[in-house]
């Protein structure tokens, strides 16, 4: 009898050991490393043009290459630059949220959604003085901090341009030129337009992201006077 109940607890020991050996055994974690997804969006108002540059590290070297997707078609490798490298054009009114995936760790692709609102040229005078303030607006939404815009002034012989820089955050759309701010731009005609640019980031387990985007609107004509 004490042989019996000595076997019993030894085969009960053993189990409950195994037991724990698959209970608590760290979870197996993805062989493959991070995806990085680096590039730029840029948009040019006047010809309703998207044009997209990707960088994928690490660089796939299989057979079977995920390519990333904007708005679900796949985007064309760019040979010239290296491998890893994708680019595509769009002539399309611009959309305020963009949809793009990436090839990553967790899967055949991980989907981002990049959301940016563009500034119009339309409210902006048709004549500036250098000495006083104007305001006027620019956007429906003010900067956030990762964004800024650029106001440039084109002489009209093509030289080159001035240039104003908002940094935001703001709390509106409304831009505030002020009289300071156009004091070095001579008298004259010019064509004004505005670049709104931004950055935006993720950051997951599966895929790190960093998208810079660039809105360029069409230009007005504009008279600075003393």
């Amino acid at each position: 009898m004490q042989m019996l109940s000595f076997r019993s607890t030894t085969l009960f020991l053993s189990l409950l050991f195994l037991l724990n050996l698959s209970t608590c055994a760290p979870a197996q974690k993805s062989s493959k490393p991070t995806t990085n997804f680096t590039g730029t969006i840029r948009y040019q108002q006047p010809r309703q043009l998207l044009e997209a540059n990707f960088r994928i590290t690490p660089v796939d070297n299989t057979i079977n290459v995920i390519y990333p997707t904007l708005f679900g078609t796949a985007m064309a490798p760019f040979e010239p630059t290296g491998p890893g490298n994708y680019r595509t054009r769009r002539n399309l009114p611009f959309p305020t949220t963009l949809q793009l995936t990436a090839p990553c760790s967790d899967g055949p692709n991980c989907p981002l959604s990049l959301n940016f609102q563009p500034p119009f040229s339309d409210s902006i005078p048709r004549e500036l003085s250098k000495s006083q303030s104007a305001i006027f607006p620019v956007g429906t939404v003010g900067l956030t901090k990762a964004e800024s815009l650029i106001i440039f002034f084109e002489p009209a012989d093509h030289s080159t341009p001035r240039r104003i820089q908002l940094v935001g955050p703001t709390s509106t759309g409304n831009l505030t030129l002020r009289k300071e701010a156009i004091s070095d731009i001579p008298a004259g005609e010019y064509l004004v337009y505005l670049v709104k640019q931004g950055v935006q980031k993720d950051s997951s387990a599966a895929l790190v992201s960093s998208v810079q985007m660039e809105y360029f609107t069409k230009s007005k004509p504009v008279l600075v006077t003393e």
